[in-house]
């Protein structure tokens, strides 16, 4: 059983090498990679696996989006007419900010995340909580995966509520058994891999804080809350 002291899980490594299998490993043993992070890690080159992944995945889900019938009967009633390198071109640069836009977002929950643990009156150093919400993507990408693998095995249309949104999110399920559109929108507002993207952060947040994994999960939460509250506001609206 998982104790509620973080230190009485797996003890801090201080002499732990780096690697970019914690990527993996996190999968599978999340305490041991979290519980070893060090202000000396090092940044760079998990920012850069993680911009090359997250390019990657953006730009076949919409060079596929792309290719559906919707989109070639709207260019072709528009009557414009592009050359493929130049759609290419585009492409390339739209998932290209699309990308930044990701990252944006991803500092935007950095900076969140630094309020709630000055609240919950946690000490970690910055560089620290970059890690742990780096290595928290990893679930993140693991459902961009699975929408690359869904629109590529299957017959897309726009229609499908998986073209705009994540794979794993709740309003997928509710749009099988309900045509209530408000529930619809807010299930969809929950998705159970940024769940466990968040549930990462809390732990993380219990090992580089050294307080108790229920603390670090109160503090990791509450920044998932806000959203979603914000997510049922934008809904009513």
């Amino acid at each position: 059983m998982v104790s509620a002291n973080p230190a009485s899980i797996t003890p801090v490594n201080a002499t732990k090498k780096q690697s970019l299998f914690d990527l993996i490993k996190v999968i599978y043993s999340p305490a041991e990679v979290l519980g070893a992070i060090q202000p000396t890690y090092r940044m760079k080159g998990i920012i850069f696996v993680f911009f090359i992944l997250y390019y990657a995945f953006n730009y076949f889900v919409s060079n596929k989006l792309l290719m559906t019938e919707e989109v070639q009967k709207t260019l072709g009633e528009s009557g414009l007419e592009m050359p493929a390198s130049v759609m290419q071109l585009m492409q390339i640069i739209t998932t290209f900010f699309s990308t930044i836009i990701a990252f944006v977002i991803l500092l935007v929950t950095f900076v969140l995340l630094r309020i709630s643990g000055k609240l919950f009156k946690l000490s970690f150093t910055k560089k620290q909580l970059f890690l742990v919400l780096l290595y928290a993507q990893v679930p993140i990408l693991i459902g961009k995966g699975l929408k690359l693998a869904f629109v590529n095995w299957t017959d897309l249309s726009l229609s499908t509520p998986v073209s705009t949104g994540t794979i794993t999110n709740l309003g997928l399920l509710a749009n099988q058994i309900t045509t209530n559109g408000f529930l619809i929108n807010l299930l969809s507002s929950i998705d159970l891999l940024e769940l466990w993207s968040y549930i990462l952060i809390g732990l993380g947040i219990s090992f580089i804080g050294h307080t108790t994994i229920k603390k670090g999960m109160l503090s990791s939460f509450s920044i998932w809350g806000v959203l979603f509250v914000i997510n049922v506001i934008v809904v009513l609206i």
